[in-house]
């Protein structure tokens, strides 16, 4: 923590960012999460629409992150990532549109 307070401003935030990760990246035992899932939270995090997000509470916001797109964007963002394999152009326009509503909800 002391390192993180000598360091400039970009390397904070690169430092948040990982800490935030971790948090993310941390599934419970015999249920891990599914590829489609963790693109669209990886995303979230690595293009900064979670940035304000408490460390203590990222695990409450990506369940609650992730039961909003499963339950509003099925169709549109998870399933094609299952069958794509890859975000395209078309599911990332639905992917930001639909990250800002959650975090305006």
């Amino acid at each position: 923590m002391q390192f993180a307070s000598d360091v400039d401003e970009a390397t904070q935030k690169r430092i948040r960012q990982g800490q935030l990760m971790t948090e993310i990246l941390k599934q419970e035992d015999l249920a891990p999460i599914p590829f489609e899932k963790q693109v669209i939270v990886f995303y979230a995090v690595l293009n900064g629409y979670f940035d304000k997000i408490d460390l203590a509470s990222a695990k409450d916001t990506e369940g609650r992150f992730l039961d909003y797109i499963e339950k509003l964007h099925d169709k549109d963002i998870l399933t094609p990532l299952r069958e794509k394999g890859e975000m395209t152009g078309e599911i990332e326009d639905v992917l930001k549109k639909s990250i800002s509503r959650f975090l305006e909800s």
